[in-house]
């Protein structure tokens, strides 16, 4: 999936000191998994602020929607090719 998303124009980097798209991700996929506040996860993954603006800005130009549509329409095809 990571490859259909690569080049997705909305994931690009819009400031250069800006965190890659997949540590981004990868933080978001962290924080979920356990369920802590933006101020606990990991310094590695990025700074909680720049963390939590990027989450809010891929949630309003619609990012995550888009993550769930390319989701749902390869479970439909792999369900559809299952014997």
């Amino acid at each position: 999936m990571w490859a259909a998303a690569r080049f997705s124009p909305s994931l690009a980097s819009a400031r250069a000191n800006e965190i890659p798209a997949r540590q981004a991700v990868e933080a978001f996929l962290y924080k979920a998994r356990t369920g802590v506040p933006w101020s606990k996860v990991p310094p590695e993954f990025g700074t909680p602020t720049s963390l939590q603006t990027r989450y809010h800005r891929w949630y309003t130009i619609g990012v995550w929607q888009q993550v769930m549509d390319l989701l749902r329409v390869r479970i439909s095809r792999t369900v559809a090719s299952s014997p």
